[in-house]
């Protein structure tokens, strides 16, 4: 529970940086970065969060192998 609170204020600072980034670039560097106005604050937010998920898949399937168990099998 602590994660996703956490998680969520994260995002949310990545959407408040990415609305000032958009105040110092040009159109033409978005259209070289793949996205518009519209859409950039949204994407970068959606990366974030699908990297986070990613990221507790990972921890997820990593499971602990025994010392004692390394090269049994």
């Amino acid at each position: 529970m602590f994660n996703s609170f956490f998680n969520s204020i994260i995002a949310a600072q990545q959407a408040s940086a990415a609305a000032k980034v958009l105040a110092y670039i040009s159109d033409a560097q978005l259209a070289e970065l793949g996205h518009t106005r519209a859409t950039f604050i949204e994407n970068v937010k959606t990366d974030f969060i699908n990297s986070l998920q990613v990221e507790t898949a990972k921890k997820q399937n990593k499971t602990p192998a025994s010392a004692n168990l390394a090269g049994v099998f």
